[in-house]
């Protein structure tokens, strides 16, 4: 339950409606704030469950699966964002 609820507030939305509908109108506010947080914690929750599994012993090749290490990706971010750069018109 700790990814599954989740999972099902931010993307249930999109596929079958989900509950997400009804904590938006009980609250009163957007449907996207719900949808938001709820991924947010989705992967947090993640990130918690991931580190778990691997504190065990379980060895694991999926990427999805392992830990994100955070200097890693933002040296990805890095990397996209000046690939972005790089292609942009310069101002001459």
């Amino acid at each position: 339950m700790l990814l599954v609820d989740p999972l099902n507030l931010s993307i249930g939305p999109c596929i079958y409606g989900g509950d997400a509908k009804g904590i938006a109108t009980g609250l009163g506010i957007n449907i996207y704030y719900i949808q938001l947080g709820s991924m947010v914690v989705f992967l947090v929750n993640r990130e918690l469950a991931a580190q778990f599994i691997l504190q065990s012993g379980v060895q694991v090749r999926c990427y999805i699966l392992k830990p994100i290490n955070i200097n890693e990706f933002i040296e990805a971010v890095n990397r996209v964002l000046l690939k972005r750069s790089d292609k942009s018109p310069r101002s001459q």
